[in-house]
């Protein structure tokens, strides 16, 4: 699932404060422990996603926020 995520950052480019904005993956952990409690798939899926986010992260802090005003990347 993703969501929007918003925060005010100074901007390198525009040398002001600016809202920066992008998006957000969150994974339901709850629906993968009770998917391993109930049918035995939660085991599966669950290998999955904590391979995905480890995998997937981005290394370096947050990135994929764009500034509102310019547009420039974190």
């Amino acid at each position: 699932m993703k969501q929007l995520h918003q925060e005010m950052r100074f901007c390198e480019k525009c040398k002001k404060t600016q809202l920066f904005q992008g998006n957000k993956a969150k994974i339901n952990w709850v629906m993968h422990i009770a998917l391993m409690f109930v049918a035995g798939l939660g085991f599966i899926t669950l290998a999955f996603a904590i391979l995905g986010r480890t995998f997937g992260g981005r290394i370096g802090g947050k990135r994929g926020l764009y500034c509102q005003g310019c547009g420039t990347e974190v």
